[in-house]
């Protein structure tokens, strides 16, 4: 009897035994679900030098009249190759792995430093998928050992040869190549790597700085944080209004603003991240700031929340300009802080028109 093969697409329009096509074609499904690709660049440059001739891209596939000065052996293209790789994984460049102030790396060959790229790559799961250099310069001339070169870096990389291109051009003698002062050369790698959730690192409560930061651990509820931590000001404030009256309150808005200042600081050397969406300390800050101008009431307390909430969210000038230029814990504060400013102007204007019409 012959069995009719089901149409492409046809698979969920009827039943049928599974074929091994159909394991083929799942395997690959979750392949592409559970990775990425990714590209990095890398570029440098480095000074020539008369002396002694040097190997070059430390192949050892040729050597040049003048060599090429720096703190290791100055290989342009590697370093190039190594930086595109850092930044296909977001790993940093070579001189945060291996810096130019230790001696360790005076004259260090610089396929360690590639092969250390590629080891980090590979220690999160990652492959290289292609690389590609391209060197600047007039001399010495890349076209009859580009074989060589690539042979070498796909030996370094542990990949085959057809992954790996090298290409040279020049500036048509126009710059410090183009008078031979140097060699330029940049790079790119495309490299798949495992997915990973998309979430900020979430350090310990028992550092200070963070659990302030956090406002203990509310910065880390779901979905929206620093509604979270508005209302977690506007629970507070009512607390001290209340029980202390509105000039604790501004002794509050003070001695939180410099600790957040810290906190923030802090939040950000423990994640390595500036302004976190978990840090809201700073809109507590700027919450009060707006209950300052708000009768204890319900509804003046929520009309205050709303407002704060809408300043901090569209951040106008000068609010969005403190926020994209000041830096560090400072600036992560200064921002909400403006925002607060704004939003009790509005409130204020908008009480005294109510309270001028009632």
């Amino acid at each position: 009897m012959n069995r009719e093969r089901a149409s492409p697409g046809s698979e969920n329009r009827c039943s049928r035994s599974p074929v091994p096509e159909d394991f083929e074609r799942a395997a690959r499904h979750l392949v592409h679900r559970a990775f990425e690709t990714r590209t990095g660049s890398g570029f440098d440059v480095h000074q020539a030098r008369r002396g002694r001739p040097r190997d070059a891209l430390r192949c050892r596939v040729f050597r040049t009249a003048r060599g090429l000065l720096g703190h290791s052996d100055a290989d342009v293209a590697l370093h190039a190759l190594t930086d595109a790789l850092l930044g296909a994984i977001a790993a940093g460049d070579v001189g945060a792995h291996f810096p130019p102030s230790e001696a360790q790396w005076r004259g260090a060959a610089s396929d360690r430093f590639v092969a250390h790229a590629a080891g980090l790559l590979r220690a999160q799961g990652g492959e290289i998928i292609n690389t590609d250099v391209t060197l600047v310069c007039e001399r010495p001339k890349i076209g009859p050992h580009r074989q060589a070169m690539r042979a070498r870096i796909a030996g370094i990389l542990r990949i085959s040869i057809d992954r790996v291109s090298v290409k040279a051009t020049t500036t048509e003698r126009l710059g410090f190549t183009g008078r031979g002062e140097g060699i330029a050369a940049q790079a790119s790698a495309s490299v798949r790597s495992a997915v990973r959730p998309m979430t900020e690192p979430r350090p310990s409560l028992a550092n200070p700085a963070v659990l302030l930061a956090t406002v203990f651990g509310i910065g880390w509820l779901p979905k929206t944080p620093g509604t979270w931590g508005s209302l977690a000001a506007l629970a507070m404030g009512w607390f001290i209004v209340a029980e202390a009256g509105p000039t604790a309150l501004i002794g509050g808005i003070v001695l939180v603003f410099g600790v957040g200042v810290w906190a923030c600081a802090g939040y950000a050397k423990a994640t390595g991240t500036h302004d976190a969406g978990a840090c809201v300390i700073d809109e507590v800050v700027g919450q009060w700031i707006v209950l300052l101008v708000a009768p204890l009431d319900p509804w003046c307390y929520a009309a205050a929340f709303a407002a704060f909430r809408f300043f901090d969210i569209i951040k106008p000038w000068p609010t969005g300009w403190a926020d994209r230029t000041i830096s560090g814990g400072l600036g992560v504060m200064i921002d909400d802080v403006l925002a607060g400013l704004q939003s009790a102007i509005v409130l204020w204007i908008a009480l005294k028109f109510f309270q001028y019409n009632g």
